[in-house]
């Protein structure tokens, strides 16, 4: 979501959203289970990272399930500065972006079921 709201300039032009995107946004449940014991399989990307000591070579492997259907609810406090349409925007901009540590290999691709606003 922090991503997603630099992307659309969110924290740019609301004073104070930045802190928010960082820190005033909380997902429930803790842990959102994808449905399955096991991993549909899994996929390794070679990529590379500077250090100090210069330029290194990791290679990666992470697992993956094929559709799987999840529900969360992000808990947002009525004070900030950050609104429902903002929030609704920044998962529309993170479906092109993805979740997670695989985004950079254009992984953790998502499509929006449905969002609403619950008080």
């Amino acid at each position: 979501l922090r991503e997603a709201a630099v992307m659309l300039r969110i924290t740019k032009n609301v004073r104070g959203s930045k802190q928010v995107f960082q820190h005033g946004i909380f997902i429930k449940p803790d842990k959102i289970l994808l449905g399955r014991k096991e991993p549909d399989g899994y996929e390794d990307f070679c990529g590379h990272v500077m250090t100090r000591q210069g330029k290194r070579s990791i290679l990666k492997r992470c697992d993956y399930v094929e559709k799987p259907k999840v529900s969360f609810t992000v808990w947002l406090e009525k004070d900030h500065v950050v609104t429902p349409e903002m929030l609704m925007k920044c998962f529309v901009k993170g479906q092109e972006l993805g979740m997670g540590s695989c985004r950079s290999f254009e992984k953790g691709k998502f499509k929006l079921e449905s969002f609403k606003e619950v008080t």
